[in-house]
């Protein structure tokens, strides 16, 4: 399953879900940091196995905006999966509240969200419960990061011969024939570091003897 499948699946999956006592939760134990306004612990917890989409987890709705702005990943237009940020009218002039948009039309959004209400009667940023909303598309919405869900698609495996640092294996090599293990991690590795699919370069057979090909 897609990462936006996955992280979708789990947000909704989690509706009804109620604070016990006020803003302990289980979002906040996971995050280290319970009895706290929980909103963007609760989206860091859904992304708990792909932080990187999101910049590491946050509790804190200005710097979690902040990091989408500093990636160029911001804008002002829904999409399946953005984070959406909200600014409420009230006294707290700044961005306090955020959830996940799940649908969306040209007049409203619909979003999972962790500690708000489930209507319009209660606190919107401070609710307690992780519900479904659907909320106008109005001055409230901040804006919206984009996490950049696409996945890494597997690399077809064929025959090669593999780099050793900057030499070649020589067919007088005892594994010439096989692939270099610990190479191939480390190339893995950093494919996965960076979300990148990784092309195992492919080498002709050649001779290689005392620095000559």
């Amino acid at each position: 399953m897609a990462a936006l499948d996955t992280i979708i699946a789990r947000a909704i999956a989690e509706r009804g879900y109620v604070e016990a006592p006020v803003n302990r939760t289980k979002y906040g134990v996971w995050y280290s940091m319970n009895s706290q306004p929980w909103c963007a612990i609760f989206i860091s917890w859904l992304f708990r196995d792909a932080l990187t989409l999101i910049g590491g987890k946050h509790a804190y709705t200005p710097w979690f905006a902040q990091w989408f702005i500093a990636q160029g990943q911001w804008g002002y237009q829904p999409r399946l999966g953005a984070i959406v940020f909200f600014d409420f009218p009230d006294n707290l002039n700044r961005i306090q509240h955020v959830g996940i948009v799940t649908a969306y039309t040209a007049t409203t959004i619909t979003t999972i969200e962790g500690n708000t209400s489930s209507g319009t009667i209660g606190s919107q940023s401070n609710g307690g419960g992780v519900y479904k909303r659907t909320r106008p598309r109005t001055s409230s919405i901040a804006g919206y990061g984009y996490p950049k869900y696409e996945e890494v698609e597997p690399v077809a495996e064929t025959e090669y011969y593999q780099e050793v640092g900057i030499h070649v294996r020589a067919p007088e090599h005892p594994d010439y024939s096989q692939p270099d293990a610990e190479a191939i991690a480390a190339v893995e590795a950093v494919g996965r570091k960076y979300k990148k699919a990784v092309m195992k370069r492919a080498v002709p057979k050649m001779a290689y003897k005392d620095g000559q090909q």
